[in-house]
């Protein structure tokens, strides 16, 4: 293992966040190549989990406390598919193609409480331990992903956009600027996450 990197006792969790068109694959694939001649890592996609397209599907058919519980079920369902993976494959790192966060994000735009973050979050035992936030104006997402179905409401991608900086905010993400170079993006976020490694992270860190 490169000397440059901590030894964790357990998994080191990054998450890469952002909406459509931040580059959010792109940045995973580099990370994948760059950090697998270092440690022994792997990336998850929530997405990927059985069952999770149906609950997602049926929970934005409901309202209110129902919403909240299919999202908690949701995300335990997500957590626990992750825990598995490690008890598995026990690894150094593992990176996060988007986490529970993003699912936070899209539901505060349809009206779900933000303070309902906090309540799930107590359910859920991955909680990643570094979340790179690629940060970019709608307009350059857009022209990177112009047929997502979030564009088709401008209105509506802007308020997702808000959510995300809200919650970078909060929660203390890393904020990485996604208008550079794709090699500028990744050099940022390699030197974000050997900072963390070190305890040398300054939080809320604009890169």
């Amino acid at each position: 293992m490169n000397s440059t990197m901590k030894v964790f006792s357990g998994t080191l969790i990054v998450s890469v966040e952002g909406p459509p068109g931040a580059g959010k694959t792109t940045l995973i694939e580099s990370l994948l190549d760059y950090f697998r001649k270092i440690v022994d890592v792997d990336q998850f996609s929530f997405e990927n989990v059985e069952e999770s397209e149906q609950i997602k599907e049926l929970a934005n058919q409901r309202g209110g406390n129902e919403k909240i519980l299919l999202l908690q079920a949701l995300h335990v369902g997500q957590d626990n598919a992750i825990t598995s993976l490690l008890r598995g494959h026990p690894l150094e790192m593992l990176i996060l193609d988007k986490s529970f966060y993003h699912m936070f994000a899209y539901n505060k735009v349809d009206g779900v409480p933000f303070q309902s973050m906090d309540w799930i979050k107590k359910g859920i035992v991955n909680i990643p331990d570094l979340v790179l936030y690629l940060q970019a104006p709608l307009e350059v997402s857009r022209s990177r992903k112009p047929g997502s179905k979030i564009f088709e409401d401008m209105s509506k991608a802007r308020r997702l956009k808000f959510e995300y900086d809200e919650m970078a905010q909060k929660e203390k993400w890393v904020i990485i600027d996604a208008t550079q170079f794709e090699a500028e993006v990744l050099k940022s976020c390699i030197q974000a996450i050997e900072n963390f490694s070190h305890g040398t992270l300054d939080f809320v860190t604009q890169i």
